[in-house]
């Protein structure tokens, strides 16, 4: 795969992974509004603001990163590696996961089970490792951005998403989810 291909790829991966992470969402909290407070799965009240707080930065972060990937030259690479080549893999990594998520966190819900759970889980800790690729990536990208601000936001960005989804999301959540 050519460079030039790699970056319509990495575009095309964001807009359907997009689409299957949010539409999950929109299904679950639309067809369940009722198990809308048992997705927080016993996370306590006082450490739900800093979710909130979180996903907002996580989400900045992504759509920043995304933006600078897609607005950087064809010959971006990390390390020896192409670069929008291996952003598509991470981005592949995370998304995939992410999407099953929400159905999978209803089903434990409404069903129980221990397959179910590890499944759950397995989607969690697939998406943080995803999450810190993504920012061994970002350290790693030549060329670097041209403004310590611009490494820096990169870098913040790709911490905060990390933050959500290899921490809050793969260990604090599980730790105080509650299974039927």
């Amino acid at each position: 795969m050519t460079f030039v291909k790699a970056k319509p790829l990495l575009l095309g991966v964001n807009i359907i992974g997009g689409i299957a992470v949010l539409g999950s969402y929109a299904w679950g909290l639309g067809n369940y509004p009722a198990l809308r407070g048992a997705l927080w799965g016993g996370v306590p009240d006082a450490l739900r603001p800093m979710y909130t707080v979180n996903m907002l930065l996580a989400t900045a972060g992504w759509l920043n990163i995304l933006a600078m990937l897609l607005r950087s030259d064809d010959q971006l690479r990390v390390g020896e590696r192409p670069g929008h080549l291996l952003f598509a893999i991470i981005h592949m990594l995370i998304l995939v996961p992410s999407a099953f998520w929400m159905p999978l966190t209803l089903l434990v819900i409404q069903e129980g089970g221990s397959v179910l759970w590890t499944m759950t889980r397995l989607c969690l800790v697939l998406v943080g490792i995803g999450a810190v690729l993504q920012v061994w990536a970002l350290r790693s990208l030549s060329p670097a951005p041209k403004t310590s601000l611009g490494r820096g936001l990169l870098t913040a960005g790709g911490l905060a998403f990390a933050l959500q989804t290899a921490v809050l999301d793969a260990i604090v959540w599980p730790y105080y989810f509650v299974i039927p």
